[in-house]
């Protein structure tokens, strides 16, 4: 059994730039996890440094885009992206994640970006570069959810 200690995470508040608060190694779990939970919907992930061009202004949301929970019940700011995929049922009724990029997607991320001095192009080119990484295929293959861990709602 694990001790709580291996179970904390810290959070330091800080004016300094901020540093995304998951590994990039988290990522795929937190994908699995959304394919699973978030039926019909693109979530808002954490968005690690090697995606900062896609990185959303704090205050960037859509109504009907849900936020993807790290810590229970607390609502803190951190790096955000809009995830390129979407949980869709198949024809044999299984949850499946589904790439869902197009020109409304990469306009309303440009509006709302982080970083002014990012072009359009760029979010393109690192929305490919996302997807290149987190292959569909293999997140669709994985039948079981990932481990619960300490960032899952």
């Amino acid at each position: 059994m694990e001790s709580v200690e291996e179970n904390v995470r810290q959070i330091i508040f800080s004016n300094k730039e901020q540093k995304s608060i998951v590994e990039a190694s988290e990522i795929k779990d937190i994908l699995i996890y959304i394919r699973n939970h978030y039926i019909y919907s693109r979530c808002m992930i954490p968005c690690v440094e090697k995606y900062f061009k896609l990185r959303l202004k704090d205050d960037a949301h859509e109504s009907f885009v849900p936020n993807y929970k790290l810590f229970y019940y607390l609502n803190l700011q951190y790096p955000k992206m809009l995830s390129p995929f979407v949980s869709v049922r198949d024809e044999e009724n299984n949850l499946k994640l589904q790439i869902a990029l197009n020109d409304k997607l990469y306009d309303w991320v440009y509006k709302n970006r982080y970083d002014g001095k990012t072009t359009l192009e760029e979010i393109k080119e690192t929305y490919q570069k996302f997807t290149d990484e987190y292959k569909i295929e293999e997140l669709n293959k994985q039948t079981t959810p990932p481990t619960q861990t300490s960032f899952f709602e």
